[in-house]
């Protein structure tokens, strides 16, 4: 684990985890309000996956692994939290039973 985070399963994140996440795409929804070509924000990174992606051949897990890692990178430093990351379905602990509200 060379960048030193573990990306969970979404549905274990802790609140303060969440809360962070969610601050972190509010902010680059944000960015792409005041600057829609910035590469920082929601629609830049949207127009990256979807003008640079690689699906359809053998350099599809390659490129969205590399995405990935500075996508999260970006995100982290808009939630200005070490502890944000995206999602996975490879987390094998169970989930938690607390129901999440999607206020917020």
């Amino acid at each position: 684990m060379a960048n030193g985070f573990v990306r969970k399963d979404v549905a274990r994140l802790t609140d303060n985890e969440m809360a962070s996440l969610r601050k972190g795409f509010r902010v680059l929804r944000q960015r792409s309000a005041n600057n829609p070509n910035s590469p920082l924000g929601w629609l830049g990174q949207a127009n990256i996956h979807r003008d640079r992606c690689a699906h359809a051949n053998w350099w599809f897990l390659p490129w969205h692994r590399a995405y990935l890692y500075y996508f999260e990178r970006i995100l982290r430093e808009a939630a200005a939290a070490e502890s944000t990351t995206t999602a996975a379905k490879t987390d094998a602990r169970p989930a938690r039973t607390k129901e999440r509200t999607t206020a917020g």
